[in-house]
């Protein structure tokens, strides 16, 4: 039973010669993590810290696992000890691929983090300018229902002021009329005073009626001074909506042109965008964005 074991044990040693050169090119790896130190602290750290590990680390997954399948084609009884081999090799590689990949993702994620509060920061800004515009809109609005309601009641006080006219030039009219029967009966030889005192009315009437006409016209130049100031306001409101929606889509066109000529000097997208909010929240001394 002891020779038997033992025939299988050499057996299964010579079966696992096929590991033989992946597993020393796996301890070779660990031997170079064990002395290798990689940097995170810059992008292009970053960059070559990845490629450090994928021409370390990753490429020996691949020799593991084709040795694997050779080891299992030429004895399928040292399958299960070729599998705990295997399994033991990609789970050295595996944990080192986590050690030394783990700072990137910390640093990745702190990345991710930070866009995120730029942009929040970004639309925060565009919702309070939105909000001020808005307000401001309003205001002009309620200046134009006030003025409005004053033109209103302006209206209301010369109608009513003409109403008053009329009734007492009715009731003077009236007076005139019977002081002149009363002359004509009573003093038929002063003809002359009555033709006198009967030009002094219609001067007067004319005289009122002049003035009423002249507060008629005051009242039209008002009416037309005021729809001409609601058409002047609705044709800014309209221009300033026009304009905001061309200044969007330029500063939009403007800040992807910056991002496409920073891409082709950065590492990565987000460092080039974080770059553009510190340009336009002028973080970036002695540089400007022109829109």
């Amino acid at each position: 039973m002891d020779t038997i074991a033992e025939s299988e044990v050499v057996e299964m040693e010579v079966e696992l010669q096929v590991y033989d050169k992946v597993s020393a090119a796996v301890d070779a790896a660990m031997e170079r993590c064990a002395n290798i130190v990689l940097c995170y602290d810059t992008p292009k750290d970053i960059t070559e810290s990845k490629s450090w590990i994928f021409q370390n680390l990753n490429k020996l997954n691949p020799l593991i696992k084709q040795a694997g399948k050779l080891g299992k084609a030429e004895a399928l009884k040292f399958t299960r000890a070729m599998y705990g081999k295997e399994k033991d090799l990609l789970q050295k590689v595996a944990k080192q691929i986590e050690e030394k990949y783990a700072p990137i993702k910390l640093i990745e994620d702190a990345s991710a983090k930070k866009k995120a509060e730029e942009e929040a920061k970004i639309k925060a800004e565009e919702e309070r300018m939105e909000a001020e515009r808005q307000a401001e809109l309003e205001a002009r609005e309620e200046a134009v229902r006030i003025e409005r309601e004053k033109l209103e009641k302006e209206k209301e006080e010369i109608a009513r002021v003409e109403r008053e006219k009329a009734i007492a030039e009715e009731a003077k009219k009236k007076a005139e009329e019977t002081s002149k029967q009363a002359a004509i009966d009573a003093l038929v030889s002063f003809e002359e005073a009555k033709v006198a005192a009967e030009n002094r009315r219609i001067a007067d009437v004319q005289r009122e009626k002049d003035k009423a006409a002249a507060e008629a016209a005051a009242l039209s130049a008002h009416l037309a001074s005021l729809e001409a100031k609601e058409k002047k306001l609705a044709e800014e409101t309209e221009f300033r909506e026009t304009e905001r929606i061309n200044n969007e889509a330029h500063r939009k066109d403007v800040n992807n042109k910056i991002l496409e000529t920073i891409l082709g000097k950065c590492v990565s997208e987000a460092s080039a965008k974080a770059l553009i909010c510190d340009m336009i929240n002028g973080k970036v001394p002695n540089v400007t964005v022109n829109y």
